[in-house]
């Protein structure tokens, strides 16, 4: 599906896993974004219905709700990954020599805070054009200025 690749092409992109060999295989990359889209779906209260065994989404998204999956997916994926270099955080002096993977897992909360907050302006830009019901009203009154 055209979708699929749209889908693998943008999270490549946003997780930086552009050159080959790939660190995430293609499967892994669209299941995560099929579980991403679960999760779209109920935070825009989207009519789509996404499968797993059919590994298809219906009616086929726009490209807005497209990018909302792919950054969600990023999200997913980046905190995934903090927390599991958060377990293994550890520090190794011997001598002149250390070693120092603490770092490690600060930068990657630092992106993935970045990416999931991009996500949510997304998102709620997405809800603010698209869906009457979360609009509001803006009552303004005539205004003079007197010098």
């Amino acid at each position: 599906m055209a979708i699929d690749s749209t889908l693998i092409e943008l999270l490549r992109n946003l997780i930086d896993d552009t050159v080959e060999p790939y660190e995430f295989s293609d499967d892994r990359l669209l299941s995560l974004s099929y579980t991403a889209a679960s999760y779209v779906n109920m935070e825009i209260s989207g009519d789509y219905e996404v499968s797993f065994c059919d590994m298809s989404i219906t009616p086929t998204p726009p490209s807005s709700v497209v990018t909302l999956i792919a950054l969600k997916a990023a999200c997913l994926l980046i905190r995934s990954q903090h927390t599991s270099y958060s377990r293994s955080d550890f520090r190794v002096t011997d001598g002149p020599a250390s070693v120092d993977i603490k770092g490690a897992a600060n930068n990657l909360k630092g992106a993935a805070d970045s990416v999931c907050s991009q996500y949510e302006k997304l998102k709620f830009n997405h809800l603010m054009n698209n869906n009457a019901s979360v609009g509001g009203y803006a009552i303004t009154t005539p205004s003079s200025e007197s010098q």
